[in-house]
């Protein structure tokens, strides 16, 4: 019973989210130890952020085997995205950056907007070998095309 409920869930979610990496570069002349980024924002306004896609839904699931998240995920940089009240973060343990280097997250973030808009964000850099955490804005602009609505005027015309 809750198939067409999950099946449309699942629809406007894949349409709504689209994927972001987050990269950071060690810009020093040292080796950056211990790196973790943290990126905070608010969900006000229509903003969405998930971890991951949620998998389709299936009519039957007799003789399927439910999705399961495989081992390789966990043990290579990926984010963490934790949601509270109308705030979110994002936390990515980088480790250890060569200098020079750009280390980029293996495995999407994703983030969608249900109106056009900025959405504004605050990152911190914390290292072992830093001696202030580094702070960053980021914004990413988001341009939402509205379809027409479907009504019998409009589609008389």
């Amino acid at each position: 019973p809750s198939y067409m409920r999950d099946k449309e869930k699942y629809i406007r979610s894949t349409r709504l989210l689209q994927k972001v990496f987050f990269g950071i570069r060690n810009s020093s002349t040292r080796l950056a130890e211990g790196v973790t980024l943290e990126v905070e924002g608010s969900l006000a306004n229509g903003i969405e952020v998930a971890e991951e896609l949620p998998q389709q839904p299936v009519r039957k699931r007799i003789n399927k085997m439910p999705y399961i998240r495989s081992l390789w995920r966990n043990s290579h940089i990926t984010p963490d995205v934790e949601i509270y009240d109308e705030e979110f973060r994002i936390t990515v343990k980088f480790d250890t950056i060569q200098p020079g280097h750009i280390s980029i997250i293996e495995v999407p973030v994703f983030i969608g907007s249900r109106e056009s808009k900025h959405l504004l964000m605050n990152a911190t850099v914390v290292s072992n070998n830093l001696p202030i955490p580094a702070k960053s804005a980021l914004q990413i602009d988001f341009n939402v095309i509205s379809k027409p609505p479907l009504e019998l005027d409009f589609l008389r015309q």
